[in-house]
């Protein structure tokens, strides 16, 4: 592991310019893992403000040096239009703006989605390693893959937007491909979860809502995306999830523009606090 000072160069830019990717795909199967290298670039898909807090100090361990990688994932469908994918793009650009050394996996689940769980899948995750059949290997073979992903990060930030009060299919297969029994979950006793996933690990999530939901609002017992996520990744043994949500996108133009504008400010805080 390569360590560095907390702000490299000193870097605390007055203006935060926004970066395209410029991304290196290596297919297997039906999934895509993609790394990022960051570059400048004048498009502006919307303004930030100059961060009114400059990063933590959580990050600091002893010697105030670390290093972080971060599994970021897409899954909507739509391309420069989704809200969902604006806001974690952002996010990973102004951060990667303060913490150049930290790295990111990239995965685009809602233009590269992987496969659902069939028969021969759950034949291989249940039966011993050892004693799978060439067949059963590649039935396993993305799965490994993504769990191995997974467990590499020691942060996630997705981008998920909300599909008839939950997440995206293509987001519940990935979440079928990662939950495995003696990989990223195992019971201490009957019915008590246990998440095998290290401890301490943080995750960001960004969605977006037509409607709003609020708790407090008419449709607050509609919202299945957010207690879903925490319910499940708790499993995993991640409960440090923090929700920035962009509400209201169908219903008027004031309202939107709002819901994005306090979306963003959320964003440009989580910078400086996350």
């Amino acid at each position: 592991m390569a360590f560095r000072p907390r702000y490299a160069n000193n870097l605390q830019p007055n203006h935060l310019k926004p970066s395209t990717f410029n991304q290196k795909t290596l297919a297997f199967g039906h999934a895509t893992r993609t790394t990022l290298n960051l570059k400048p670039s004048t498009k502006k898909p919307w303004p930030l403000a100059t961060l009114r807090e400059q990063p933590s100090t959580f990050r600091q361990t002893t010697f105030n040096l670390i290093m972080t990688h971060i599994l970021h994932i897409d899954a909507s469908p739509r391309g420069d239009r989704s809200i969902s994918r604006q806001l974690s793009n952002r996010f990973i650009q102004t951060w990667k703006s303060f913490y150049p050394d930290d790295t990111v996996s990239y995965r685009d689940l809602g233009h590269n989605p992987v496969p659902h769980v069939d028969e021969k899948w759950i034949a291989a995750a249940f039966c011993p390693p050892e004693k799978r059949t060439p067949e059963l290997v590649e039935a396993i073979k993305v799965s490994d893959t993504l769990v191995d992903e997974f467990l590499a990060a020691d942060r996630y930030v997705f981008g998920i937007p909300m599909y008839n009060f939950n997440v995206p299919s293509t987001f519940k297969a990935y979440i079928d491909q990662i939950v495995r029994f003696n990989r990223t979950f195992t019971f201490d006793e009957p019915g008590q979860y246990r998440g095998l996933v290290p401890q301490g690990k943080k995750m960001l999530i960004f969605t977006a809502r037509g409607g709003s939901f609020s708790p407090g609002t008419p449709s607050a017992d509609y919202d299945y995306q957010e207690p879903f996520l925490r319910a499940i990744f708790g499993v995993l043994g991640i409960t440090d999830i923090t929700f920035i949500h962009a509400e209201k996108l169908d219903l008027g133009e004031e309202a939107r523009q709002q819901s994005l504008a306090n979306a963003r400010a959320e964003l440009e805080k989580a910078v400086g606090t996350w």
